[in-house]
């Protein structure tokens, strides 16, 4: 047997036992972790059947909003920060400048 021949093999083998690894875990999953999904799901529509009656879209998007610009650490109320510019670059010498 050649290297190729055994790197080959070896390839074939650690595909094998992944595989095989896979399909195991597939199988021994513990029927509380499919109970437990279903729950979070159900607590999930429900959170979402809350929110979209008991408030107005317009607040939640205000408020949605508010939360954004305080994670990025601007002030809830204010204008907004004016943006700053680059200050005017002088022409360049082969160019002639207006009067």
């Amino acid at each position: 047997m050649n290297r190729s021949e055994i790197i080959i093999l070896l390839i074939a083998a650690i595909i094998s036992v992944v595989k095989w690894v896979m399909e195991r875990g597939k199988e021994e999953a513990p029927p509380a972790v499919d109970g437990e999904r279903r729950r979070r799901l159900s607590e999930m529509r429900q959170e979402k059947a809350r929110q979209s009656t008991g408030s107005p879209s317009a607040n939640a998007e205000e408020e949605r909003l508010r939360k954004f610009m305080e994670a990025l650490g601007l002030p809830a109320s204010g204008p907004p920060p004016v943006p700053s510019r680059k200050p005017a670059t002088p022409a360049q010498s082969g160019e002639t400048q207006p009067p």
